[in-house]
């Protein structure tokens, strides 16, 4: 399973912001601890993450010795994201028939579409 999130991470006894898309890191900024994030963001750990998307938690060590990573956390939320970064956190609230529909109105998560306005074959 690969994933697309936002996380701190540990790697070498240090701990960064970044970004993981598929088995890569990308990290944004080093931080001194974990805590540094909490003002800005909630975070979850990679067992729990797996657990809520319905996965199997035995994947969370196979995630971390293909990654290189000691541990990660899971965010809420980028912080200081690059431009892939927020894209993909972005588009990952808007609704799914929106995100399947290629007219340009698209709409979040929080609206709940009853009848699309282009009448688009997303209904």
């Amino acid at each position: 399973m690969k994933i697309k999130v936002s996380a701190v991470v540990k790697r070498d006894n240090k701990w960064f912001v970044g970004y993981i898309n598929g088995f890569e890191f990308k990290e944004n900024k080093e931080i001194k601890r974990l805590k540094d994030v909490k003002d800005i963001t909630d975070y979850k750990t990679l067992k729990n993450f797996l657990k809520n998307s319905g996965k199997e938690e035995i994947l969370e060590k196979v995630i971390l010795e293909k990654t290189g990573l000691q541990s990660i956390y899971i965010l809420d939320k980028p912080v200081w994201p690059d431009a892939e970064e927020f894209e993909n956190w972005w588009w990952e609230s808007i609704n799914q028939k929106c995100k399947d529909c290629k007219m340009d109105c698209k709409q979040c998560s929080k609206v709940e579409i009853i009848k699309c306005q282009k009448d688009c074959k997303a209904n």
